[in-house]
């Protein structure tokens, strides 16, 4: 038995696979070659390590091949993709188990069939090659089979996202009755630009660290296989409802023209400590630290609305398994504060609130059919990567 060297590269991967999934002719084999790819931070990879595979590898050692991967590895990963290409596996899964003509997927069927599986095999030999053909369709190279998993969700995707959360109506409400606050106060332009840009960055890193905290949550939560299914099943199904409300809503307020017909909005109570929270910190002398408590509060506060679009998005980028996930975070997140920059600029600039206002009542039927649309599209992704 042998550990994956951590300093491999992506061409000596593909030699492995290649040495792995050839069709072999010939003598015999002279052991039998299994792969197991797992998380180093699983506990239920652990587990089938530390009971079954490396139990088997001692009790079989001149006859098994065992290697063990960690796909928290790049390298790693990129060989157990072109792996689940070759073998036609259906789905990805925290656990694999690959024998030279079949796999197993997930901790329970790994930990119910694979002593019996792997027992069968030992008992005959002309099972330790490849099946002809098995290996035959990974001709792009492993790190285009890496890139066409990881661009299904792509970055025009994530960049729509972030915009249109930033639009999000919860929080363009919020950006009329600062402007018109910053009016009614007759600020100079300087104190407008230092209050936006105070606001505006404290925003961004409330949002981005709330984003950070539940993407680490989300990410070891999906480690498990029933309790990501379960997860993503419950984010599915949340977005859905979410999106017919948009859907709803913009029916509603398109025939009414009122605000009241809007269901997916700010709790009114919520609304009002939001509006005290900004006149009471931008009232003072001390617009910079009033700006700062202000975007801290008003962002957690927000999160009641804006966690309904932000939620699923993060889910969406933990099913990557992709390391440049924290990236795509910190783009998501710049995009997100991107239209209130804009606003604080324009405000500076001489925006009154009225022209703001009129803009968000006459796009707002749209507005949330792009954010149902979105959230279907986001829902048909988390199902596709199940």
């Amino acid at each position: 038995m042998r550990f994956a060297n951590t300093s491999y590269r992506t061409v000596i991967t593909s030699l492995m696979l290649t040495a792995l999934c050839l069709t072999v002719s010939g003598s015999a084999a002279d052991r039998l070659v299994i792969r197991f790819f797992g998380a180093r931070s699983c506990g239920e990879c652990l587990e089938l390590k530390e009971t079954l595979l490396l139990p088997l590898s001692r009790e079989y050692p001149d006859r098994i091949d065992l290697t063990i991967y960690d796909i928290d590895i790049p390298e790693q990963l990129e060989l157990l993709i072109r792996l689940e290409e070759a073998y036609d596996v259906p789905v990805s899964s925290p656990q694999t188990l690959f024998l030279p003509d079949t796999f197993l997927l997930g901790y329970e069927s790994i930990k119910r069939d694979g002593r019996a599986l792997i027992e069968a095999c030992l008992a005959a030999p002309q099972r330790w090659y490849p099946v002809k053909g098995m290996g035959t369709k990974a001709d792009g190279g492993s790190i285009d089979a890496l890139k066409r998993r990881m661009d299904r969700f792509s970055l025009f995707g994530l960049i729509t996202a972030g915009l249109l959360d930033g639009v999000n109506p919860c929080a363009i409400a919020t950006l009329i009755f600062l402007v018109s606050f910053l009016t009614v106060k007759k600020r100079r332009p300087a104190e407008v630009m230092a209050i936006g840009l105070a606001y505006t960055a404290t925003v961004y890193i409330t949002y981005l660290l709330m984003g950070v905290g539940a993407l680490a949550v989300i990410e070891q939560l999906i480690r498990r296989l029933w309790i990501a299914r379960l997860f993503k099943w419950s984010i599915i199904a949340f977005a859905l409802i979410v999106a017919a409300f948009s859907f709803k809503d913009a029916f509603a307020f398109k025939k009414s023209g009122k605000a009241d017909a809007v269901t997916l909005q700010l709790p009114r109570p919520v609304k009002l400590l939001i509006h005290r929270i900004i006149s009471s910190n931008l009232s003072g002398g001390r617009l910079v630290t009033g700006a700062l408590v202000a975007g801290f509060l008003v962002t957690i506060l927000e999160a009641v609305c804006t966690g309904q679009f932000y939620i699923p998005v993060i889910t969406a980028l933990a099913s990557r398994m992709d390391p440049k996930a924290w990236a795509y975070l910190l783009l998501y997140n710049f995009l997100f504060v991107l239209p209130l920059l804009i606003v604080m600029v324009l405000a500076w600039q001489g925006l009154r609130w009225e022209k703001l206002s009129q803009l968000m009542q006459k796009r707002l039927p749209l507005l949330k059919v792009l954010l149902g649309t979105a959230l279907v599209g986001l829902s048909a992704y988390l199902y596709v990567n199940m």
